[in-house]
């Protein structure tokens, strides 16, 4: 079996080079209003390609000390299609960033 790839990148031809190379898109930079109608759209042509959904993975800061806030976040980074999001968090040290990682515990799910 072999391991998936994403193509990363921003604009028409980052999408073209997914959908030719890749088996998603890493889209970066993008707020999920901006992401909603470029992933609809990447997902349509990648099925009129006759290809697998692809997987669509980005990055974000989460607010920590706000969970509402962190979770209306992963929320509509998920209602725009992405399936992976990816936390970005800034740390000092090992102990800050296991305190961070306790914090948002309760959003992470498998």
């Amino acid at each position: 079996m072999r391991a998936g790839s994403g193509v990363g990148g921003e604009g028409s031809h980052a999408i073209r080079r997914a959908l030719e190379l890749g088996d998603g898109w890493i889209p970066i930079g993008k707020t999920p209003d901006e992401l909603t109608p470029v992933i609809s759209d990447y997902r349509a042509r990648a099925a009129d390609a006759g290809k697998p959904e692809p997987e669509i993975v980005t990055f974000s800061q989460l607010n920590s000390d706000d969970l509402a806030e962190a979770k209306a976040t992963v929320d509509a980074f998920e209602h725009a299609g992405v399936n992976r999001l990816v936390w970005i968090c800034r740390y000092e040290d090992a102990d800050h960033c296991r305190a961070e990682l306790d914090k948002i515990q309760p959003l992470l799910t498998d």
